[in-house]
Order: C-alpha cells, then sequence, then structure tokens
C-alpha cells in the first residue's frame, strides 16, 4: 500500500507540476502580469488551507519546523515568481525539460558544502544534461550553437528558478521530517502565499507608488476560473511532492519528477503550437537519462 500511494503520488506530481505550466503560460499570453499571477494563485490556495492550519501545525516543533519552512515559503514564492516571469517569455517544450538541470543544482551544493566529487558515471550524467540542454535551448532553424544562446531572459528567468526550487526542496525535506506531510503542506501554502503578496506589493509600489495598490488586485472576470485552477494544480502538485520527500531521498524524488520533461514538450507542441517537437523531445530524454544516471551513480 505504501508503494501504491508514493508511484500515485509521483504521477500526480509529474502530471500536476506541468498542468500548473500550461495554466501560468495561458494566463501570462492573457495578459496578466507573472507576479500577479504568482501572489493571486497563492492566495487562492491558502485561503482553503488556512482554517486547517490551527490542527495541522498547532503542536509542530520550534525552529527544526518554523525556520526551515520560512526559507521554504521564501523560496517557493521567488522561484514560482521567476518560473511564471519566463514561461511568460519563452516555450513550454524548452523551459519545462530544463528542469532537469535541477539536479546539477543538486550537485553542485554537494561539492561546495560537503567536498563531493562526482565519479564517471556522475560526470557521464552531467554531460548528457548539458548535451540534452544544448539542443534544447537553440532555436528552430538556428545555426551554430553559442553560449550566448544561455543568457535569453528566459533560460535565465528559469534558471533562477531552478535554484531556488531545488535548495526549497531541501529545507522542505527539513520540515517534513519532524512534522508531517500535510502539516507541512498547510503551513507551505499561508507562508507561500504571505511572501508571493509582498513581492508582488513591493513590485507594484516601487512601478507605480502606493495608488496603484487597489487596481493591481483586480481580476478580470475571465481569469478567476484559470487561478482556481492554477491554485488547485499547485495545490496537488506540493501536497504530492510531500507525500514524495517522505518516503523518499530528495535526489531520487527530484530525479522522477524529471519525467514531467517529456510531458512539457507534448503540452507545448499541443496547446501552443510550438515547433521542433520532435528535437525536443530527443533532447529531454537525454537530459532525463542524464538525471537518472547521476542519480544512481
Amino acid at each position: 500500500m505504501r508503494l501504491l500511494i508514493t508511484v500515485l503520488a509521483v504521477c500526480a506530481r509529474i502530471f500536476s507540476n506541468t498542468y500548473s505550466n500550461v495554466v501560468q503560460k495561458q494566463l501570462t499570453n492573457s495578459g496578466e502580469p507573472s507576479l500577479k499571477v504568482n501572489c493571486c494563485s497563492y492566495l487562492a490556495l491558502s485561503v482553503f488551507m488556512l482554517p486547517c492550519l490551527p490542527f495541522s501545525a498547532g503542536n509542530l516543533p520550534g525552529g527544526d519546523f518554523w525556520i526551515p519552512m520560512a526559507v521554504s515559503g521564501i523560496l517557493a514564492a521567488v522561484g514560482n515568481a521567476c518560473l511564471i516571469k519566463a514561461l511568460s517569455r519563452g516555450e513550454l517544450s524548452v523551459l519545462g525539460p530544463l528542469n532537469s538541470c535541477k539536479v546539477l543544482v543538486s550537485m553542485a551544493g554537494a561539492f561546495l558544502l560537503m567536498g563531493e566529487i562526482p565519479g564517471i558515471s556522475g560526470i557521464a550524467g552531467i554531460l548528457l544534461i548539458l548535451g540534452g540542454s544544448f539542443v534544447l535551448v537553440r532555436p528552430e532553424g538556428a545555426g551554430s550553437f553559442s553560449f550566448r544562446l544561455f543568457l535569453r531572459p528566459e533560460i535565465q528567468y528559469r534558471f533562477y528558478a531552478i535554484f531556488c526550487t531545488a535548495t526549497e526542496a531541501v529545507f522542505l525535506k527539513k520540515a517534513i521530517a519532524v512534522s508531517s506531510p500535510f502539516a507541512a503542506f498547510a503551513v507551505w501554502c499561508v507562508l507561500s502565499a504571505l511572501f508571493s503578496t509582498l513581492l508582488y506589493i513591493a513590485a507594484v509600489f516601487r512601478r507605480a507608488g502606493g495608488g496603484a495598490l487597489r487596481a493591481a488586485f483586480v481580476l478580470h472576470p475571465r481569469t478567476v476560473p484559470f487561478l482556481l485552477l492554477l491554485a488547485c494544480t499547485t495545490g496537488i502538485m506540493q501536497f504530492a511532492t510531500n507525500l514524495v520527500f517522505e518516503r523518499m531521498q530528495v535526489a531520487c524524488a527530484l530525479a522522477l519528477f524529471q519525467l514531467s520533461a517529456l510531458l512539457s514538450v507534448f503540452f507545448g507542441g499541443l496547446l501552443f503550437h510550438e515547433k521542433g517537437i520532435i528535437r525536443k523531445l530527443a533532447a529531454s530524454s537525454v537530459m532525463v537519462a542524464g538525471a537518472v544516471i547521476i542519480i544512481l551513480s
């Protein structure tokens, strides 16, 4: 039964994460600012989870839980904002598979903090991810490859998001270890809403001053269903993530989650008519293989 729950949680996480990206791109394509989408989706999710907070988090340990959760909430708000900004500028079929580079971020952290050096199989996995990413970011019909392709704004925002979410996973795992998946989920929803709202208010205030704050939260009726759908898919994604983190090491879980790369390419071609799907599927498969090899090493 435990294995079945883990498998179902992984499948739910893969699909809900990819479909969240679809809805985020649809909202930004309709003209909604990325920070507004980030803020309002978390606020909608927190409305449902706030009543559960006293029951799920009332007897939790002090700093061992709340400090990692606070860091996780900040990283979730910033990372998701960067992801939505990237999706508003780039292709889902490119930005989704690039998430495989999250494994490289984890390896870099292990090297800097613990002196862990990858072996031959680890280096092979790194080369596969890098090679797949080179093919992936090259525009359709472009000539020779240039590293300047990685300086495109949407790619930079995607890597900011990868860094934040990879780091967030470590802190979230620490909080789950001293509580439960549901308790961490309820607190995560509320803290992410708080920090994403502060981030959005700061951006609006800097750009247009305090007088624009009221208008900044006005929603067009056609966007409300999409925001509610985004809140649902985000909630499913995060709770499924927590369930998997409770049962599995973070690195192994992140490797499994990379299977969403193929789904991102499929949705990019089907819903947004993005080009070069066969090439992107091949590159994504190479990157997923590299992530798996690194974990198995």
